[in-house]
């Protein structure tokens, strides 16, 4: 809870860093999501308000496995692809 300044600050640079002549709009829609989803959930999980946690635990769940799926299933950019040298290496540490 303590690093979480210093990491959504950075987290959001980072994901900024690709558009730098639309440093703006990037930011905004940005801003526009966090606001969306926020309120989107924060309006699921009252209208499921049991008296307990369940519902902001279910969302919380939700909301994980939905970015790992989109993380999972995201293209791969030339920088994550293994080389040519990665790919023999690995194979002929299976064959012995």
């Amino acid at each position: 809870m303590t690093m979480l300044g210093f990491i959504y600050p950075n987290a959001g640079a980072l994901a900024m860093a690709p558009f730098v002549r639309n440093a703006g709009g990037a930011s905004a829609l940005m801003g526009s999501l966090h606001f969306v989803v926020s309120a989107v959930s924060a309006a699921l999980v009252s209208a499921f308000d049991n008296g307990t946690a369940f519902p902001m635990t279910i969302a919380m769940a939700i909301a994980s496995l939905t970015v790992f799926f989109i993380v999972r299933i995201r293209p791969k950019t030339a920088a994550e692809m293994p080389t040519k040298s990665v790919v023999k290496e690995e194979k002929e540490m299976l064959v012995s």
